[in-house]
């Protein structure tokens, strides 16, 4: 059966000067936020780490958009697009099986580990936690090696996203995205770099629960959705899709084992990233009042 979409509209002049506003607006904070928390540190240990006194609303805005890779929010999109609900399965798993779970498992001890061995970077806290400068020096290797692929895949999404919102030239957008980048975490160290990124989470946090909702409204609801997805193509309505190729991306939709899979994948990858748990590292002692309220605002 063959599956037809809906035209992707072309981008106008009007709505390409509104998304480089917008996008000029957002960095433009992002950036102020660096300068601002370059006041906040007054010491090398300050930089990096701050004054452990990060609340719960700055924090868990900070890890969710330490999560929100290019692919978290945009690729997840692309999938549940092409291939219905089994994408949309896949695509909401790390939300629910993966960012909260870290929260649970790693956000308190992370923190008090830190503050008791007095350490300042994930590889300190494990080199002291177990005693061992050859584990810390380990553990940075692999850090600087791996993080360094994936800052390349997250800053190759930026600038597409902005390539595709803007109409700017492809290259242009993605060094502006590394400059950016690099002066609020440049300038503000640990402080400014949580304060730009929390700014970031909330903004797309926002802005992805009024879109959608529009969205949804504007389609006329769940059973509207379902039924136009129906007069595509049926199988975009199943939760498994058997005719999709057991072997490659599509592996995680086309099977019971690949959909019991995603769960496992998104929790050992939330807990696995360095760059989540190190938002953990400035965070303040919550109480548990302080602690639920992280959990909500992730």
């Amino acid at each position: 059966m063959n599956t037809k979409y809906l035209p992707i509209p072309e981008i106008t002049l009007t709505m390409a000067i509104a998304s480089s506003v917008g996008i000029a607006i957002l960095l433009g904070i992002s950036i102020l936020l660096g300068i601002l928390g370059k006041k906040q540190w007054k010491s090398f240990d300050e930089y990096l780490v701050g004054k452990r006194d990060m609340g719960p609303f700055v924090t868990g805005c900070a890890f969710a958009s330490s999560y929100l890779s290019g692919w978290a929010f945009c690729g997840s999109t692309g999938i549940t697009y092409s291939v219905g609900f089994s994408g949309m399965w896949f695509a909401g798993m790390w939300s629910l099986i993966g960012i909260i779970p870290c929260i649970w498992v790693a956000s308190s001890k992370t923190r008090s580990f830190a503050v008791k061995l007095n350490a300042t970077t994930v590889p300190e806290l494990m080199g002291r936690r177990y005693e061992s400068k050859m584990l810390q020096t380990v553990i940075s290797v692999y850090m600087l090696f791996f993080l360094f692929i994936y800052s390349v895949g997250q800053l190759k999404a930026a600038g597409g996203v902005w390539y595709a919102v803007t109409g700017f030239p492809p290259v242009l957008c993605l060094l502006l995205g590394v400059l950016i980048a690099w002066i609020y975490m440049v300038l503000g160290g640990y402080v400014g770099t949580n304060w730009s990124m929390a700014f970031q989470g909330a903004f797309l946090g926002i802005a992805g629960a009024i879109f959608g909702i529009m969205a949804f409204i504007s389609s006329g609801g769940f059973y509207e959705i379902s039924l136009k997805l129906w007069e595509q193509d049926p199988r975009l309505l199943s939760l498994i899709r058997p005719d999709l190729p057991k072997v490659g991306p599509t592996e995680f939709f086309s099977s019971w084992v690949g959909l019991l899979a995603s769960p496992l994948i998104f929790f050992t990858m939330a807990i696995g990233f360095p760059h989540n748990l190190s938002r953990f590292l400035g965070m303040k002692k919550m109480n548990k009042k302080e602690y639920w309220f992280l959990v909500f605002i992730v």
